[in-house]
């Protein structure tokens, strides 16, 4: 589980900002099958790829202070706080 929480955390230090939940899906599946170690389940859905593993990590790490989940013009936005990785 905290391989998981750390590969999203690294992910997202990498990249700054993730605009959009589907993008975050999509772009955790398609690193995962390009050999990235995310362990995320994932099934086909409406709008493509899809982890309630993935969605429920993301809930818990905006929920223990480690994202932050803004919404502007009805897209999630995803960032570090600043209990983000020092590395």
């Amino acid at each position: 589980m905290y391989e998981n929480i750390y590969s999203i955390l690294k992910l997202v230090s990498s990249v700054n900002l993730i605009y959009g939940r589907k993008k975050f899906q999509k772009i955790v599946q398609i690193l995962q099958a390009f050999g990235f170690p995310f362990e995320q389940r994932y099934v086909y859905h409406l709008f493509g790829p899809y982890s309630q593993e993935l969605q429920n990590d993301i809930d818990m790490m905006v929920e223990s202070g480690l994202l932050i989940e803004n919404i502007s013009g009805g897209t999630y936005i995803f960032l570090l706080t600043k209990k983000r990785l020092k590395n």
